[in-house]
């Protein structure tokens, strides 16, 4: 305000050193233009130029100087107490996952949670609050012992917040404490583990999978286990024109909360597995986030995958075998596959209640959009073992808010445009 009103008033005072001579008017019109970039005004038809120092100098400095005091009042935003809290509460989190994880546990580290400790800070939940419904990402992190109490004290923050807890992504292993505090369930997906120990792709069943691996050593196709960090200028540029390429093909927004994307896969700590031509070309990528146990690498979750559109057929089945392999020879307990939404191996006969039958039919509708259950299918091809993940949620009631809370986690920033050429590609 005060940097327009000196743009105005000098201007006027000095109007005779302006050709044209300009009037009050004509400095309240141009007044906007003199906090745009230049760059924008290329196009702009000039009425009026500074020809003296003094008007010279208003002219052209009040909108840089504006510009200037934004930029140095903002820097404290980016040093405020709540970011660094943020980033001190995320390193105790990484600390807590070094000794106690669970397979889904990295994801605690990704932007977008909020967390909560135990007061003697030996147990973490992450969680984000959307429409008053708080939804913890996957399991509590800490020692096994001291999870149960952790899950009553964060149901009463909650209460004591005016929110509504939700345990999302849960292992099925706490179904017994959400039975005995009265809470709801249901099986929202199934994570699909395989164990490197006993890998084998002996039988019938392993054909296609021992297919592709043999069709990647004909093409001369490499599986490179590496790290962001460690990639090469050529390779990283490479992985995100994969991933725009596959978001821009899709043409609907990409999902969030439980599903990394590009952010996620820079971690230092998430290593990747890259399928690569003779010619160095990436064909296809996967990121896998550890496990810890007592400070050891015991475990490794399949986040991110994405293929170059002209990559080699089985190219994915080829990444995936060679992760196993490799996880063999590093003696890791286990490799997960993930999960997908809202996907099952149940058919419809689980469908027992009402809740149920909505799930399948939002995944059925869902389905020619995201391919969730086509996702589940392709990972049966590594003969994993099946184990449900819960959510629970104290009033089925709030079960609406509780959706429409997943909805908007998922899918944070979908625009009117992504929602009719969603609703277009369901219907």
């Amino acid at each position: 305000m005060a940097l327009s009103v000196i743009y105005v008033g000098v201007g006027w005072l000095d109007r005779a050193q302006f050709r044209p001579t300009v009037g009050i008017s004509q400095l309240l019109f141009d007044l906007p233009d003199r906090f745009v970039p230049i760059g924008f005004l290329r196009l702009e038809h000039l009425q009026f130029l500074p020809v003296a120092p003094l008007s010279r100098l208003i002219y052209e400095w009040v909108g840089p100087v504006f510009w200037i005091i934004l930029l140095v009042a903002a820097i404290p935003l980016f040093f405020s107490d709540r970011n660094a809290t943020s980033y001190v509460e995320r390193d105790r989190v990484r600390m807590l996952l070094r000794e106690h994880s669970e397979s889904l546990g990295h994801m605690a580290t990704w932007n977008g949670n909020s967390y909560w400790f135990t007061e003697d800070g030996r147990v973490a939940i992450a969680y984000r609050v959307i429409s008053g419904i708080a939804i913890t990402t996957a399991d509590p992190i800490g020692a096994p012992e001291l999870v149960d109490d952790a899950i009553h004290r964060f149901a009463t923050f909650c209460d004591d917040n005016g929110w509504t807890p939700v345990f999302y992504s849960v292992e099925q292993k706490h179904q017994e404490l959400f039975d005995s505090m009265g809470w709801s369930t249901m099986v929202v997906g199934e994570e699909t583990v395989v164990f490197p120990e006993t890998w084998s792709m002996q039988g019938k069943s392993w054909q296609d999978v021992r297919s592709s691996i043999n069709r990647a050593s004909r093409q001369g196709v490499r599986a490179e286990w590496t790290t962001y960090q460690n990639l090469s200028l050529a390779l990283s540029a490479q992985i995100e024109s994969i991933s725009e390429s596959w978001v821009a093909e899709k043409n609907l927004p990409e999902l969030g909360f439980t599903l990394g994307g590009l952010d996620e896969l820079r971690d230092h700590e998430v290593g990747l597995f890259l399928a690569i031509g003779e010619d160095d070309v990436v064909q296809a990528v996967t990121s896998w986030m550890p496990t810890y146990r007592d400070g050891e690498i015991v475990g490794w979750t399949l986040d991110f995958m994405r293929r170059r559109p002209d990559s080699m057929n089985g190219v994915m089945e080829f990444l995936i075998a060679s992760a196993a392999l490799h996880m063999q020879q590093l003696g890791i307990e286990f490799m997960s596959l993930s999960a997908a939404p809202l996907a099952r191996t149940a058919g419809p006969e689980a469908e027992t209640d009402r809740i149920q039958r909505l799930l399948a039919w939002l995944a059925r509708t869902l389905e020619p959009a995201y391919g969730f259950q086509s996702l589940l299918t392709f990972k049966q091809k590594f003969q994993p073992e099946f184990r449900p993940l819960l959510m629970a949620y104290p009033d089925p009631l709030a079960l609406p808010a509780i959706g429409a809370a997943l909805a908007r986690a998922y899918i944070p920033s979908l625009t009117v445009p992504q929602m009719v050429r969603f609703m277009r590609s369901i219907l």
